[in-house]
């Protein structure tokens, strides 16, 4: 008896040793994971162009980055509240739902007859890059915006 709970300590400590050696390994990859995540959002955050991830059943914004906030004169957080359709004049909104429709359908174009309305109505003239992508599991459109009033 006494040799059987030797031998079920001795399971038992390699069996412990095994689990803390596992979660140790999945803890450094973990924040190995964390620090790409990171690295990748300081990227995103440090374009020129402006990012819209945007749900495609009801242009909800489920992401921006800095430079969108920054160039639609909004902070991330007011962005963030807003749809697509929002950021848009008005007299789009008909046109926007067709070339969303279009982007799906061939799963990325890139379009400038649309532009946007900054926070103070001013219009701004963009070109856009969208493609079809997903967000959390979720079907999105991901467009970069790239302002061209200099251009024009």
């Amino acid at each position: 008896m006494m040799w059987f709970s030797l031998l079920a300590i001795f399971f038992l400590s390699i069996i412990s040793i095994i689990l803390y050696a596992s979660n140790k390994k999945n803890s450094t990859k973990n924040s190995i994971y964390l620090k790409e995540l990171e690295s990748f959002e300081n990227i995103v955050n440090h374009t020129n162009d402006s990012l819209f991830v945007i749900e495609i059943v009801n242009g909800k914004l489920l992401h921006i980055n800095n430079s969108a906030a920054a160039f639609l004169g909004y902070t991330t957080d007011e962005l963030k509240a807003k749809t697509y359709f929002d950021l848009l004049p008005k007299e789009y909104l008909n046109k926007s739902a067709e070339t969303i429709a279009d982007v799906w359908e061939n799963k990325g174009m890139v379009f400038k007859d649309i532009p946007f309305k900054h926070k103070n109505g001013e219009i701004i003239p963009v070109e856009c890059s969208a493609k079809i992508g997903s967000f959390d599991d979720n079907p999105a459109i991901v467009i970069y915006a790239r302002d061209m009033r200099e251009r024009l």
